[in-house]
């Protein structure tokens, strides 16, 4: 979330597809450094990793451990390590770190995200609704309009349209994320609904520039609250709003590109950075006290 931080995590990510990309050598992934490991960013790491090694299916890479053995725990608990056929040594066992679960498919039904959100028990029947339906529109937005171009980041077209999913729950919250690696929501837009109702919104709403990502993930969710007497397929990002508009004390997140939209509180926050994800990421961080009717 920190511009800092966001600059680091996105030139590593740069520098690990460019090597992904060179043949005949071994990639190697240095974690001894690396001593937290937070949902987004790890969401995006995992993302793209599993999509470098679908693209480069002979590139030999490994790892080098953390010198966390919590950072560790984690990395063996999500299966990132095996990716290599490496094992770390340490024995996922720590509440915060065996609450880390994953899903990923291509298909947008939201069957992979819905069971695994069920496995929280501390979320009541209202909030797994809730949450499910924010998380099936961003897994039908990634299926449907992610990846109708390509990437734009040297490498070959992805293959599939596919999302991730990460949940943690932790200190009474739960983090969930959904990212995808296609155009981002900036160069999507345009091709979705077409540049004259995106001109009338930037315009309508005050919205700033075009250029700016971050201006244009706000022009998705004006978009959408337009689109309200639509029910035959959802609101589209109004679902991921909806889901902060019903639980109360929940935070919003979409990154897109080198945007980021946040929502809390009825009120939109904006940020543009230097780097882009490439992709879409949405996150929701929703307070939990216990399953309650």
């Amino acid at each position: 979330f920190r511009k800092s931080t966001h600059q680091v995590v996105t030139e590593f990510l740069k520098k690990l597809r460019r090597s992904f990309a060179l043949a005949g050598i071994t990639t190697v992934i240095d974690l001894s450094k690396v001593d937290r490991l937070l949902p987004a960013g790890t969401l995006l790491f995992y993302a793209e990793l599993h999509r470098l090694i679908r693209l480069f299916p002979n590139k030999s890479f490994k790892f080098i451990k953390s010198r966390d053995d919590v950072v560790n725990q984690v990395l063996e608990h999500l299966k990132v390590f095996a990716l290599a056929g490496y094992s770390s040594g340490a024995v996922p066992k720590r509440d915060d770190v065996i609450s880390w679960r994953t899903a990923t498919s291509v298909i947008t039904d939201g069957k992979p995200a819905g069971e695994l959100i069920e496995t929280y028990e501390s979320l009541s029947r209202a909030e797994i609704r809730h949450i499910f339906r924010g998380v099936s529109e961003a897994a039908t937005n990634a299926v449907e309009h992610a990846y109708v171009a390509g990437r734009g980041d040297g490498l070959p077209a992805f293959d599939e349209s596919r999302w991730w999913m990460f949940c943690r729950e932790s200190e009474n919250r739960l983090y969930v994320g959904v990212c995808d690696l296609g155009v981002g929501i900036p160069k999507s837009l345009p091709k979705t609904y077409g540049e004259e109702l995106l001109a009338w919104v930037f315009k309508a709403f005050s919205l700033g520039s075009m250029s700016e990502d971050a201006s244009m993930i706000r022009a998705a969710m004006e978009i959408a609250r337009t689109r309200t007497d639509q029910e035959e397929r959802g609101k589209g990002l109004g679902d991921m709003r909806q889901v902060v508009d019903q639980l109360p004390g929940s935070k919003l997140y979409i990154f897109s590109n080198k945007g980021l939209l946040t929502y809390e509180n009825g009120e939109f926050g904006l940020r543009q950075y230097a780097n882009s994800i490439f992709g879409t990421m949405v996150v929701w961080i929703i307070p939990v006290e216990g399953a309650k009717e």
